[in-house]
C-alpha cells in the first residue's frame, strides 16, 4: 500500500499483471545482473502472461548472469540489449534460450582486459597461414586408430588434421585393420601400431610433433598401453573419446598423469567424459544446478585444467576452453553463430583432428583448441543443413579463404 501510495502522484497504479497482459511491449527491467536466487512467484505470474514483445535489459528476470541458468524465468524474451560486453550468463546454460537476439551496447568503457576475465573463443590466423617451406615445416600429425570396423572416428580425425594444414598426417592402426583403411584414405599414410613398442618406436621419429588418441580407439589393455607410450613421448597430444576414459583410470601422481603434464596436451571431454575424470567438480556443477548456487561450467573447466596440468575443452553449445594458468574462453553455438546441425555423429572426431593438426603446425594448446572450436562452428554454419562430420574437413577451405588465408 505504501508504494502504491508513493506511486500515485506519477499517474494511475494498477496490478503488474494486467499492465503486461494487455502490453504492446513489455521492457523487463526487474532484476540485473547480480541475481542469484529464484525469481518470486508474483513475478512469474505478472511476466508469464505477456502476449506481446519482450525486451529484457541486462539478462531476461531469473537468468543468472554468472551461470546462465533458469532461476524462475517466466518469459523467453525476443530481445536482450546489455551493455559494454557480453555476460557469462548470456553464453552459458539456458542464457541463449531465454535472450533471443542479443545486442551489446557500447557506453564508452574503455581501457585493458583486466586479467581472468573470460574471451571469447577465436581464431588465430597469423598462426593458421601458411607460409612457404617444406611439408614438414607444417608438421606431421598421428592419429591412432581403433581395430577393424571401428576405423571411421580416426578416419574423420586424420582428413581434419590434414585439412588444418599439417604437412603430414599418418593414421596408425592395428595391422588387421589397415587394408580397410587403405581402401578409404589416399594423402593420409598407413603404419601398422599392433603395440605400445610399435608406438614407442615410431615416436622416436622426433618429426612426429603431435598425437591424437581416442576417436574409436578402444580402452582395454592394448590401448592402456598406447597411452602410456605417448605419455612417454615428446609429441603435443589430444586425448578424446576412449583415451579419456582411459586417463580417468590412470592414477595421481603416476606416469601418465605426468607425461600429460609434460607435453603440449588438450583434452576434449564431453559432460560424460567429464564426469568420469573429474566426478566432485561434476557433482558439484549438478547440485548447484539443483540448487540456484553459484558454480559455472567456467568455473568448473578451470579446476580441472589446474588439476590436470593441461588444457581442457569442454564440449557443448557453450564450449569451455580452460587453461591451467587460469586462462579462459568460451565458444558459443548461439545467436548469430548457432550451429544445430553439429549435433550428428562424428563431429567432435573432427573437432579432434582439428586441435591435432593445430598443434602438429606449432599452435600453443590454448591457442590450438580456441582456433579449432571456431573453425568447427563456422565450418558448420558455412555448409548449414544437412551437415554431416565427414562435410565438416571439406568445407575448411572455404572458410580459409573467408578469413582471407
Amino acid at each position: 500500500a505504501a508504494m502504491r501510495a508513493a506511486w500515485a502522484p506519477w499517474g494511475p497504479v494498477g496490478a503488474l499483471e494486467e499492465a503486461v497482459a494487455g502490453a504492446d511491449l513489455v521492457v523487463d527491467a526487474l532484476f540485473g545482473i547480480g541475481l542469484s536466487r529464484p525469481v518470486p512467484e508474483a513475478v512469474r505470474r505478472a511476466l508469464g502472461p505477456a502476449q506481446g514483445r519482450v525486451v529484457a535489459v541486462d539478462l531476461p528476470s531469473g537468468i543468472c548472469a554468472e551461470t546462465g541458468r533458469d532461476l524462475g524465468a517466466a518469459r523467453r524474451c525476443d530481445l536482450t540489449v546489455t551493455f559494454h560486453r557480453r555476460k557469462l550468463g548470456h553464453v552459458l546454460g539456458e542464457g541463449p534460450a531465454w535472450c533471443g537476439a542479443l545486442r551489446v551496447v557500447d557506453i564508452g568503457l574503455e581501457g585493458a582486459m583486466p586479467a581472468g576475465v573470460v574471451q571469447e573463443a577465436l581464431p588465430a590466423r597469423e598462426a593458421l597461414a601458411k607460409r612457404a617451406g617444406h611439408k614438414f615445416d607444417h608438421g606431421h600429425a598421428l592419429v591412432l586408430s581403433g581395430p577393424s570396423g571401428r576405423g571411421g572416428a580416426a578416419r574423420l580425425a586424420a582428413r581434419g588434421a590434414l585439412r588444418m594444414g599439417a604437412g603430414l598426417v599418418t593414421l596408425g592402426a592395428p595391422p588387421e585393420a589397415l587394408a580397410e583403411h587403405a581402401a578409404r584414405l589416399d594423402a593420409v599414410m598407413l603404419r601398422a601400431v599392433a603395440d605400445a613398442g610399435d608406438l614407442a618406436a615410431l615416436l622416436e621419429d622426433r618429426r612426429i610433433s603431435a598425437l591424437c588418441l581416442g576417436p574409436g580407439m578402444g580402452s582395454g589393455a592394448r590401448e592402456a598401453g598406447l597411452l602410456a607410450a605417448a605419455c612417454a613421448g615428446q609429441a603435443a597430444l589430444v586425448l578424446d573419446a576412449d583415451a579419456l576414459t582411459l586417463l580417468a583410470r590412470a592414477p595421481e601422481g603416476g606416469a601418465v598423469r605426468d607425461g600429460v603434464r609434460r607435453t603440449r596436451s588438450v583434452l576434449t571431454p564431453h559432460g560424460g567424459e567429464f564426469a568420469r575424470l573429474w566426478p566432485d567438480l561434476a557433482d558439484r556443477l549438478a547440485a548447484s544446478e539443483a540448487k540456484g548456487a553459484v558454480f559455472s561450467k567456467v568455473e568448473a573447466c578451470r579446476a580441472a585444467a589446474a588439476r590436470v596440468g593441461a588444457v581442457v575443452l569442454f564440449k557443448g553449445p557453450d564450449t569451455v576452453i580452460a587453461a591451467p594458468d587460469g586462462r579462459c574462453a568460451v565458444h558459443v553455438a548461439a545467436y548469430e553463430r548457432a550451429a544445430p546441425w553439429l549435433a550428428t555423429a562424428g563431429s567432435g572426431d573432427v573437432l579432434a583432428g582439428f586441435i591435432c593438426g593445430a598443434l602438429a603446425r606449432g599452435m600453443p594448446p590454448f591457442e590450438a583448441a580456441c582456433t579449432s572450436a571456431w573453425l568447427h562452428g563456422e565450418a558448420a554454419r558455412r555448409f548449414g543443413p544437412g551437415l554431416i562430420a565427414e562435410d565438416l574437413p571439406e568445407t575448411l577451405p572455404g572458410v580459409f579463404r573467408d578469413l582471407g588465408l
